[in-house]
């Protein structure tokens, strides 16, 4: 693997502006860090009272609904041909899969200046446990098919498994690139490593492991992304050149580049709507 410089250095792309709002995104961590937890918790505790009391099984149909003035729903009414089901269709109420029910509720928030782990029990909102990662944690991703969380160690350049029903690290850390981000295609084919520092998308085998593409990008800040709801593209943010880029995942590949500099844009968050 190669070695590779600090993320805090971007002198390999010789950008002053990359520089300066690496620099306010430091600033801004600490006041981040103190409302992700709350919302966090404020999260996955009414995802919890959800589960427990949607009173359906995993796997029942829950009807579509239209949001009405007063917040109540009616059958949404279609035309035409059946719209391709959106990537969170089988995250709702009472739609976990089976094979999750022995796994533990937990929330995972990955402690960058520490290079932890902490673990919090969402029915009391205390720290249960603390566990040492890789340098510089940024995110964590669950697997496919839920069975595995991985820790994205983006200075560390490895992922660390975790187990979601004893929630403690599992394995050996799986060494990559660069890893800021990490997402898995809907049909299950590749995990896309968002290598920001790098300025790569690498498709990987998400059972091996094994590099399949190395995409390049030409922006700066490669963060975050979403898949259509047919799961045939992805659209990409670009933070510091304000761009969003368009993915044809099937052949790995950007074929459309977004500019929003019309708006002073610093895009970071990509997600799909409910429809």
């Amino acid at each position: 693997m190669q070695d590779l410089p600090p993320r805090s250095s971007l002198s390999s792309v010789g950008s002053e502006r990359a520089r300066q709002l690496r620099r306010q995104r430091a600033r801004d961590r600490v006041r981040r860090q103190r409302l992700v937890v709350a919302a966090a918790l404020a999260m996955l505790t009414l995802s919890a009272v959800v589960w427990h009391s949607a009173g359906g099984e995993p796997g029942d149909a829950i009807p579509a609904q239209a949001a009405g003035p007063g917040g109540g729903g009616t059958p949404a009414a279609r035309t035409g041909p059946a719209a391709p089901e959106s990537p969170y269709a089988n995250t709702g109420r009472g739609r976990l899969h089976p094979s999750t029910r022995d796994d533990r509720e937990r929330i995972y928030v990955p402690n960058s200046d520490s290079d932890t782990v902490s673990v919090i029990d969402p029915r009391t909102a205390k720290v249960v446990d603390t566990f040492p990662v890789g340098d510089l944690p940024h995110h964590v991703t669950p697997s496919r098919d839920l069975a595995t969380f991985y820790v994205n160690n983006t200075q560390g350049n490895s992922l660390t498994p975790i187990d979601p029903e004893t929630a403690r690290p599992k394995g050996r850390p799986i060494p990559v690139d660069d890893p800021y981000n990490l997402y898995f295609t809907p049909d299950g084919r590749s995990a896309i490593v968002v290598a920001e520092r790098l300025q790569r998308l690498d498709f990987r085998d998400p059972k091996t492991w094994k590099l399949q593409k190395s995409v390049r990008v030409g922006c700066l800040g490669v963060d975050h992304l979403d898949f259509s709801a047919d799961g045939r593209r992805a659209v990409a943010s670009c933070e510091f050149d304000g761009t969003l880029l368009l993915i044809d995942v099937g052949e790995r590949k950007v074929i459309e580049e977004l500019d929003l500099d019309h708006v002073a844009a610093k895009p970071v968050d990509v997600r799909i709507s409910p429809d």
